[in-house]
Parts: structure tokens; sequence; C-alpha cells
């Protein structure tokens, strides 16, 4: 996975871009077919006596896009949250696109026998449909 950095209206030291690639390095590994992954920083003022640092994190997945955006008063504090917030969406993500192989109506009625279920849905070997198949 290829990491964009784009920062505005402050400094990145070495050692905060670093730490941006290790806490984002961990997305690359739990999905696969991360085409882009952007991260935007930038200073954004506010009447308190600290400005904000605000983190805008975008993936592009198999042309579905991912996206975060975090405030914080420092730069990894921001990066922590967005992390996070971003690790739960790949979860999420994850657990609703996986990959069905097709199968006979025989084979899926012997998957649902040896699962225990009701019924069993997949895809349909002879007509790449979706069935469903009931007990």
């Amino acid at each position: 996975m290829e990491l964009l950095i784009i920062v505005r209206n402050l400094e990145l030291n070495d050692s905060t871009e670093a730490y941006i690639q290790k806490k984002f390095a961990p997305l690359g590994r739990r999905l696969q077919g991360i085409g882009e992954a952007k991260v935007e920083i930038h200073r954004q003022p506010n009447r308190s006596a600290q400005d904000t640092v605000v983190v805008q994190v975008t993936l592009s997945v198999n042309h579905t896009l991912l996206r975060a955006e975090e405030r914080a008063p420092t730069v990894n504090a921001a990066v922590d949250v967005a992390a996070q917030a971003l690790d739960r969406q790949v979860m999420r993500y994850r657990d609703r696109h996986f990959a069905m192989k097709p199968l006979s109506v025989e084979e899926a009625a012997s998957q649902m026998e040896f699962l225990g279920h009701e019924f069993f849905f997949f895809i349909n070997a002879a007509t790449s449909q979706y069935n469903v198949i009931y007990r």
C-alpha cells in the first residue's frame, strides 16, 4: 500500500512521518486491494489558545472509498484517533465483502447439512446466480 501524506499549515519532521507510516501500515495487511491511501494533515485555528490538528484519511478499495476525519491537539493524537476509526471501517468492510466460491446444488446441500443450518445461501455454479436452499 502506497501512502501519500499531504501537509498544509504545519511542518512534519521525519519521526512524525515515520509514525504516520507505522500507524497506517497494518491497514494494507488487513485488507487486500487498497489502491490509494491518502493522509491529509492541516492545522486549523480555533478560538481556544491551542490550534487543532485535523487528519483526514481516505482509502480507495476496489472502487469504494473509506474515509476518516479526526481532530486533536497534536498530530500524533489525531493520527491515533483517525487510525482507530479507519481500522473499524476496514474491519466492517472486510466482514461484508467476502468471496464466495460457486457451488453446485449438491455441494451446497452438503455444506448446509455439515453446518447444521436450516438454509444455505450460495452462488450456483451452473447459473452464476445467487440461490438459497432450505431444509
